[in-house]
């Protein structure tokens, strides 16, 4: 609610009931007075009328019925967040003879805006303008894209209109837009706005307040000693409650200083503000003393004289902000909602140094807009203020006195964004880069709540330095923050990824915010296959957790390359753990290159599926080309497929990967050995508790590896499969062969996400024909030799086998294969289970293999073994 003007006055010439007064104070426009028109385009805002049209190329309006039109006075408060034109304009009507504003009227208005940027008197004959009083050009959007402005129109008997605007809003600096007498139309039936907008851009960026009609105000109060500010060691500004008489206002009698400073040498009015008093001495002001202003004789320009009164001010000597010696202590970015405080963003700046500070000309900025200059503010060592709109600032009366108004307030991003404050000279002394994940609590984080910081020494931009406020009200403006304490930072810096983005160019990621001075350094950056260090630095992002590298030579295709480490820290100083990063250009995957090696599709309760791939190529290949997907099993037909990453990141050769939608709680479940690698991924595809199918494509959708799982692949003997995932035994075997796949073992807590596999039995090349091993192995499911492992070659295709175990006392345990129509060589595995499911008992076996040949012959071979286990 703005509350510009506060003069007591008295009513001439016309009747209490032709007045027309609206503060917006009780919340609505429909009533005291009754606003018609287009009502359901405007709504009220913290005790103001505030547009609320969602429509392009719309004009809108509305009329409230007053009889006032001669011997009068109209005023007029606006704030339009715009730069103003010829279609982005206000009217203002004064005098109309009927009530809808846009169609055809008979009277007056003022516009603000226009081709020129003016404000403007026209009257109006029907449809046709006639401009009375054209006023200054560029005067309606002096304020840039946050124009304040006040309008006072008067008319006298004669029919002499005025025309007078403030672009300060505070009636002190009313200035005369030009005058003129018409008598075309002496009587009133309605007043009014008119709202013109274009584009979306101006949607709910018009502010109205203030609207008065009624007999010329007569001043009868006196003026009153607002503040004294000290600008330097002999000038003093003196800023009063409204405009002043020049001839008091300048007698330097009227002013007087303490401690032997005396009266002043110079005293002007503003020519701007006529509420302001520049004050000259001869005496300089003791630093740090808190002088008094002794002020009398004031007059204002009605005449009316101050009360004598007094003020105190202090002086301090211009003294050096360095770096951090402001801190952006507090953050309300997304105020809607707050259960204590006002619907207005701010920003809270605190003084952690031992230095008086001015804040004068120093500039709030985001990653999109600054603010207009601050006023002059001294911030005392361990205090604190907010910076906010200077539309706003009344909001925070009985909250907190510690407020500074801007023009141009950024507008600060729900999300996240950057925030930094710059002194005087440009230089910037703090900078936060936020996000919605910093207040840690799902619930304030929707809104209603500021962030604070938690320890105001520690420096580093740390996520977990900051909370939600914990404040009743939603925040503590101006004040120490409800969460203050001490923070110590308990992460390890460690590096994320790196990728080469151009043929000479890596980037490297890390996982926590790098010291600024360490990482910009070259010398700490060392390529190897003869590439040495980078020979630029190309950038780094605001949180240095991002560095980019450029380098004299080109990487070439099918090389891995080291880059390796030296002397860099974390931001509280902390050595870097990582010795080196991997980089290598991506190559195209093609059938076979990456694998399925893992996958769990009946998670734990409460915990989700992953999937494991491996790199069984000699190639790097870029996890954004690759997609997976799920299909169903009594058709070939794909039901969902998803990007493994919208980032390049790289699996590298004999690298293993694990994917799934919660890389935090499978961690947590599996508890993976330190160098496990387990990403996010987005939306993994739904895989069945029972049999599906997992795909994985390249590209341009060519299958690179496919696999069908059934529950029947686990170990039999297992009587509770949930958590335990299937782990496949080979990578050079069928990924479509059901013995290629056994459950993870017990010692693992059944599942190996993003390392090597706990069963694992690659093939073992032999000059015999069939070979069996180990020669002793345990199906405990442990994890050690749990399945015997059947491997055969021969020189021909296209033979029959027949393989049977039999147990020391030749009784056949289970038929493995019967005539079954093989290759020249492959591999397949027992469990260890016979004919009814059971678990062997513990014994020498024989395998028994018949081999019938293309030619007619059939070949024997036997091959013994042992069945071990626990005692």
């Amino acid at each position: 609610m703005q509350k510009k003007i506060l003069i007591l006055f008295i009513f001439i010439g016309q009747l209490v009931h032709a007045q027309v007064s609206d503060d917006f104070s009780d919340g609505n426009f429909t009533s005291n007075p009754t606003w018609l028109g287009d009502d359901s385009l405007y709504t009220v805002t913290n005790q103001m009328l505030q547009s609320n049209c969602q429509t392009t190329n719309k004009s809108f309006y509305l009329a409230t019925t007053s009889a006032t039109s001669s011997n009068s006075e109209w005023r007029l408060w606006m704030n339009l967040k715009f730069q103003t034109s010829s279609t982005n304009y206000v009217d203002f009507y004064i005098i109309a003879d009927n009530q809808d504003l846009l169609g055809s009227i008979n009277g007056y208005y003022v516009r603000v805006g226009n081709t020129k940027d003016e404000i403007c008197l026209y009257r109006k004959d029907g449809s046709a303008a006639t401009l009375l009083i054209d006023g200054t050009d560029g005067r309606s959007e002096a304020g840039g894209t946050d124009n304040t402005i006040l309008l006072k129109i008067t008319r006298d008997a004669a029919g002499l209109f005025v025309l007078q605007s403030d672009i300060t809003g505070t009636g002190n600096s009313l200035v005369a837009e030009g005058s003129v007498t018409d008598n075309t139309y002496l009587t009133c039936s309605y007043m009014g706005i008119v709202t013109k907008q274009s584009t979306s851009s101006f949607f709910n960026k018009h502010y109205f307040d203030d609207v008065y009609a009624g007999p010329i105000i007569v001043d009868l109060t006196p003026p009153t000693l607002v503040s004294a500010t000290a600008l330097d060691s002999l000038n003093l500004d003196v800023l009063f409650s409204e405009a002043l008489n020049a001839n008091t206002s300048q007698v330097i009698s009227n002013f007087l200083v303490d401690n032997g400073i005396g009266s002043p040498t110079v005293a002007l009015l503003d020519n701007g503000n006529k509420a302001l008093v520049h004050l000259q001495f001869n005496n300089k002001f003791v630093n740090n003393y808190n002088h008094i202003l002794s002020v009398s004789g004031i007059t204002d320009l009605a005449g009316n004289t101050m009360v004598a009164a007094n003020t105190n001010f202090v002086y301090s000597y211009p003294v050096l902000v360095s770096n951090d010696d402001i801190i952006i202590s507090e953050i309300m970015a997304d105020p809607e909602g707050s259960p204590g405080l006002p619907n207005a963003e701010y920003v809270e700046l605190t003084n952690r140094s031992n230095k008086t500070l001015n804040l004068q000309d120093f500039i709030l900025s985001d990653l999109s807009s600054s603010s207009g200059p601050m006023s002059n503010y001294i911030l005392l060592p361990d205090s604190h203020v907010i910076v906010c709109s200077s539309t706003l600032t009344n909001l925070f009366i009985g909250i907190t006195s510690n407020v500074i108004g801007v023009s141009n307030m950024p507008s600060l991003n729900n999300s996240g964004d950057k925030i930094s404050v710059a002194d005087n000279s440009g230089n910037i002394i703090n900078s936060v880069t936020y996000a919605d994940t910093w207040y840690q609590d799902p619930v304030k984080g929707q809104g209603g709540y500021s962030l604070e910081r938690i320890d105001r020494e520690y420096l580093c931009i740390d996520k977990n330095n900051w909370r939600a406020s914990n404040s009743l009200s939603g925040g503590t403006p101006g004040q120490l923050n409800s969460v203050d304490g001490t923070f110590t930072d308990p992460e390890i810096p460690l590096v994320d990824y790196a990728r080469i983005i151009t043929p000479d160019m890596v980037e490297i990621f890390f996982k926590k915010p790098m010291s600024a001075s360490t990482l910009t350094q070259l010398s700490n950056y060392q390529c190897s296959q003869g590439i040495g260090a980078p020979i630029a630095l190309i950038n780094t992002n605001p949180i240095y957790t991002l560095v980019t590298l450029k380098f004299s030579q080109a990487f070439q295709p099918g090389i891995i390359y080291y880059i390796s480490f030296s002397n860099l820290t974390d931001c509280p100083g902390k050595p870097l753990l990582s010795a080196n990063v991997r980089v290598g250009v991506p190559e195209n995957a093609t059938n076979g290159d990456l694998v399925i090696n893992e996958i769990l599709f009946n998670p734990a309760p409460d915990y989700v599926d992953f999937v494991e791939l491996y790199n069984n190529s000699n190639k790097v290949i870029d996890l954004s080309s690759l997609y997976i997907a799920n299909a169903r099993t009594d058709t070939p037909l794909v039901v969902s497929i998803s990007q493994i990453s919208t980032e390049r990141r790289s699996i590298f050769p004999n690298e293993h990967l694990c994917i799934t939608e919660n890389p935090t709680s499978t961690a947590q479940y599996y508890q993976p050995p330190a160098g496990a690698h387990i990403s996010l991924i987005p939306d993994l595809p739904t895989y069945n508790d029972d049999e599906g199918i997992c795909i994985i494509y390249n590209l341009q959708l060519q299958m690179l590896d496919s696999i069908y799982y059934s529950d029947k692949f686990h170990y039999s003997l297992l009587s509770d499969v949930e958590g335990v995932s299937l782990e496949r035994l080979s990578y050079t075997r069928p990924s479509n062969d059901s013995t290629n796949w056994h459950s993870a073992a017990s010692n693992v807590r059944y599942a190996t996400p993003g390392y090597t596999n706990s069963q694992r039995s690659d093939v073992q090349l032999s000059s015999q024909n069939i070979i069996t091993y180990p020669e002793i192995f345990s199906p405990d499911n442990d994890g050690y030799n749990d399945v015997l492992n059947i491997t055969y070659q021969f020189e021909e295709t296209g033979q029959t086998l027949n393989m049977t175990i039999y147990n020391s006392n030749g009784i056949p345990v289970i038929n493995l294969l019967e005539n079954k129509l093989i290759g020249n060589n492959g591999t397949l595995s027992w469990d260890g289970t016979d004919l009814n499911n059971e678990k062997a008992t513990m014994g020498i076996y024989v395998l028994y293999t018949e081999v019938f040949r293309t030619n007619g012959k059939v070949e024997y071979f036997k091959n013994a073994f042992v069945l071990g286990g626990k005692f």
